[in-house]
């Protein structure tokens, strides 16, 4: 009754697992990336996987892996395309609606703002925003790092703590009177 030669179409669960995963792109971006980089990235996701022409399975994955670029540098995204995007909320498939709601939640935490008034949520912080680029925060030491040096004087003066040749503390095998133990 059917063509006998003809390739069946492939599965929702074929599509999915051949599509480009969402971590490749997402994982490639950094807070040292440009906002004018990363535009295209999302204008090509938002044209090429969520359209109503696609699948839902695609759509979902160009909602997810559109939220993970942002969440690395939020400031790539414009508030047309959002608004465009969220709109997917009221999709049929509950992964795609899944996929618009947590690019909302990411939005709300991270630029509300850029959202809509409706969507922004209650007691929202219009004043919240990503830091500019190339803002990095260095650490200027290690947190803590003065307790132990109080815990050592403490020790000290005490007289419970072990010192080895060269001044610092000593480790779990050494001995106070310098005499080494043979093994056999």
């Amino acid at each position: 009754s059917g063509k006998e030669g003809a390739p069946a179409a492939p599965s929702a669960a074929a599509v999915a697992a051949t599509a480009p995963s969402s971590r490749v792109p997402a994982q490639a971006c950094h807070e040292l990336l440009t906002a004018e980089m990363l535009s295209p990235l999302l204008l090509h996701l938002a044209n090429h996987f969520v359209t109503d022409k696609s699948r839902p399975e695609m759509v979902a994955i160009g909602l997810n892996t559109t939220r993970e670029v942002c969440a690395r540098v939020p400031l790539a995204m414009d508030a047309t395309l959002l608004a465009d995007l969220i709109e997917y909320r009221k999709d049929r498939d509950k992964a795609v609606v899944a996929a618009a709601r947590s690019l909302l939640q990411l939005f709300r935490d991270r630029m509300p703002a850029l959202l809509h008034k409706k969507y922004r949520g209650k007691g929202c912080d219009l004043g919240e925003k990503p830091d500019a680029y190339g803002a990095l925060q260095v650490a200027t030491g290690v947190e803590g790092a003065e307790l132990l040096s109080a815990r050592e004087a403490r020790l000290a003066a005490a007289g419970k703590l072990r010192r080895d040749e060269d001044g610092g503390p000593a480790g779990e095998g050494d001995t106070d009177d310098g005499s080494e133990e043979e093994e056999g």
